[in-house]
């Protein structure tokens, strides 16, 4: 598993999708995410920015390669 945080000043779905893309270029495939932590911060009464604290679970890139070859019967 990693820990990952992310911002967005535009919601909090693209702050998700946003860890999770960089964890995938970073880690390999990414399995599963749990938020552990969700605040933001409030300019003149409004969101002005969403920060989400999540773990992700992923498969190692080499481990999701195929091993061998391919078959050529």
């Amino acid at each position: 598993t990693a820990e990952l945080v992310a911002t967005s000043a535009s919601g909090l779905q693209d702050a998700i999708e946003g860890a999770l893309a960089r964890a995938g270029r970073r880690l390999g495939a990414v399995d599963w995410f749990q938020v552990t932590d969700l605040r933001g911060t409030v300019i003149d009464g409004r969101v002005a920015r969403w920060q989400v604290g999540l773990t992700v679970g992923y498969r190692n890139r080499a481990a999701a390669e195929p091993v061998g070859g391919t078959d050529t019967d």
